[in-house]
């Protein structure tokens, strides 16, 4: 095999690879938006039951003591959806980078300029950080509301 051979794959192999680095990109992005809507019905999931347990205990249906462990046990289930959408679009952020990388390593190995790599700055523009940003917020108030909620159904037992 002679160099022109060798120069011809090696910019198959660089074009191919730079194909699948922005398809990875892509894909990155609807991943985020799926977390986001995982995330929504969870939330919506949690609030139905904790309605449910409202209305169950004034009610009558339901005893305080076992309105306040369905309460915990709703908490629990709102910790780890949190962390768990708190972590994937994290990771997300992190392989949307790495392949940001990757792109601009195979622009500069055939030599096309890339556009510069993102600062810490450019998070501002990223529809992620404020996903991140609502996700806590969210996170914050619900855990308000069911201590609310809960310290309610305390009382309600005394």
């Amino acid at each position: 095999m002679n160099k022109k051979q060798c120069v011809d794959q090696g910019g198959d192999f660089a074009l191919e690879r730079y194909k699948y680095v922005l398809e990875q990109k892509k894909y990155l992005n609807g991943v985020s938006f799926k977390i986001v809507s995982i995330y929504q019905a969870g939330m919506a999931l949690l609030l139905g039951g904790c309605y449910k347990i409202v209305v169950a205990t004034r009610g009558g249906s339901l005893s305080c003591e076992s309105a306040d462990l369905f309460l915990r046990g709703l908490f629990l289930l709102f910790i780890i959806l949190t962390i768990f959408s708190i972590l994937m679009i994290s990771c997300g952020i992190l392989a949307w980078l790495g392949y940001r990388r990757d792109e601009s390593d195979l622009e500069s190995a055939v030599g096309v300029a890339s556009k510069p790599l993102p600062r810490f700055r450019d998070m501002f523009r990223w529809y992620e950080t404020y996903i991140l940003l609502v996700v806590v917020v969210v996170a914050i108030l619900f855990g308000f509301y069911l201590h609310g909620v809960q310290l309610g159904i305390a009382l309600c037992a005394s």
